[in-house]
């Protein structure tokens, strides 16, 4: 059981995963180098709109924190580490505990969202009191990642899994709550 459930978190994460990558990488029939520049220029639009936050521009904004996640999660140890440094490690804050993967903060944008809440099997259930809106996902019997909309201000906080339980690091009250110090800080 707990293989199988390992199993279909990390099915649900790549999925995650795969679903920013290709938003942002434009239409399928792009070549490769087209998709990269694109990704690229996306991202830059981000760090230069102040909106991203990875390790070499925590001078600049920090949407959350270590001590934002230490403080929720009552865990010490946690380091902030750059894109793509972990496997996993593909957010807009990245955060890692042992050298492993612990949370995830991404920036989107609308049409991202629309994706988030339109996609099939994704949503679990419309949360309140996070920005605009709100929701848990992904639908089925583990719940690991917050997604959130306040005006058209687009984010999300991810846990990764414990390998040891089978279970999130983060559970959904504690990714409401890192959810709703991002929303303030957007």
């Amino acid at each position: 059981m707990k293989t199988q459930k390992t199993t279909l978190v990390l099915s649900v994460i790549m999925s995650f995963m795969l679903l920013l990558i290709t938003s942002a990488c434009g239409d399928k029939s792009d070549s490769a180098e087209e998709k990269g520049q694109q990704l690229q220029e996306k991202e830059k639009e981000l760090i230069e709109s102040g909106k991203q936050g990875v390790e070499d521009l925590a001078g600049k904004i920090n949407l959350l924190t270590i001590a934002d996640i230490e403080k929720v999660s009552g865990v010490s140890g946690i380091k902030l580490v750059d894109k793509g440094s972990l496997p996993g490690a593909g957010g807009s804050l990245n955060f890692a505990l042992n050298e492993k993967m612990y949370a995830m903060f991404v920036i989107a944008d609308m049409n991202v969202y629309d994706q988030w809440k339109t996609g099939e099997k994704y949503v679990h259930e419309k949360l309140s009191g996070i920005g605009d809106e709100a929701y848990s996902a992904p639908e089925g019997p583990v719940q690991f990642i917050v997604f959130f909309r306040d005006g058209s201000k687009v984010g999300s906080v991810s846990s990764f899994v414990n390998f040891d339980t089978g279970d999130p690091y983060l559970n959904m009250k504690q990714l409401s709550e890192l959810a709703k110090i991002a929303v303030s800080r957007m």
